[in-house]
């Protein structure tokens, strides 16, 4: 389906520790959102000045009916840079990304849906999506902000499948083996892409096993066997992260369906704290589970 890129309307109130709000309008299905940062003089933004001028980005959709979906909830942009663009990207094509920071809401190659545009985010029941830019505490080189959606024209279609990347904050500061049990799962009509252990600034993870009711998925990678795997799916492992990918076959893992998800982090050098973000996909089909 042909994709268009309609802008919607420059980012209101950038300033030092702003909190930049726009609403999204609804006519058309969304396949991501480019946010074009400038500077003075109309320059481009490069990706380290984006960096540094952006806290955190949030998308929240507004349902007709029913409660508000958070696509993305305080999401760091270099964690936007990392997961969603280098990591699934440059490995196919190097890319400078100056003024650009792209929000993608499908994934290239997925392969596990029937329909392969079912990861578009309908509008049908949508009143609007908002977008916020949370700004730091500092003069910010950003003067203009561009949003632009990437659309289609086709028919309104349902929600459906989408994808959500959630944050799970974690506090381990030991060396030692941690166990964790508290990703998401368990919940109906959900599947698991992957998910992506931020290292911080002094973590070192000497490898990760993972088991799916019981039943050992990874037996335990090191980062450099599991690096080698995202290389042959094409990915581009990202320095300072271990990304668990289960989407490297084009499927996704069925969390929905599991009484357990456990994995166990073998910390050589102790993390200050870290992030952990799952990218998982909610509404999915009992036909569209594919494990």
């Amino acid at each position: 389906m042909k994709t268009h890129l309609a802008k919607e309307a420059d980012l209101p109130g950038i300033a030092q520790n702003a909190l930049c709000t726009i609403p999204i309008g609804s006519r058309f299905n969304q396949h991501g959102l480019l946010l074009d940062f400038t500077k003075a003089a109309g320059v481009m933004m490069t990706e380290a000045e984006i960096i540094t001028d952006v806290a955190w980005i949030s998308l929240t959709l507004k349902q007709k009916k029913g409660p508000s979906i958070r696509l993305l909830k305080e999401i760091p942009a270099d964690v936007i840079f990392d997961i969603l663009n280098k990591y699934p990207e440059t490995s196919k094509s190097g890319y400078t990304y100056a003024g650009c920071l792209y929000i993608p809401f499908t994934r290239i190659g997925l392969g596990m849906l029937v329909d392969p545009f079912a990861l578009v985010v309908g509008m049908l029941d949508i009143d609007h999506y908002i977008l916020n830019v949370k700004l730091k505490d500092v003069a910010p080189t950003v003067v203009l902000c561009g949003v632009i959606p990437e659309i289609d024209r086709g028919p309104k279609r349902p929600l459906g499948e989408h994808i959500r990347l959630e944050k799970s904050e974690r506090s381990h500061t030991t060396i030692s083996v941690e166990n964790v049990t508290e990703l998401p799962f368990g919940e109906p009509n959900t599947a698991m892409l992957g998910y992506h252990v931020d290292l911080g600034a002094t973590g070192v993870l000497d490898d990760v096993e993972v088991r799916f009711n019981e039943e050992l998925l990874h037996d335990p990678l090191t980062i450099a066997q599991n690096n080698y795997l995202l290389h042959r799916a094409g990915r581009s492992p990202q320095s300072g992260w271990f990304d668990v990918d289960f989407n490297r076959k084009g499927s996704a893992l069925p969390v929905g369906v599991a009484t357990s998800f456990r994995q166990k982090f073998n910390w050589s050098t102790a993390p200050n704290a870290y992030e952990v973000y799952s990218e998982m996909v909610y509404d999915m089909g009992a036909a569209n589970y594919i494990g």
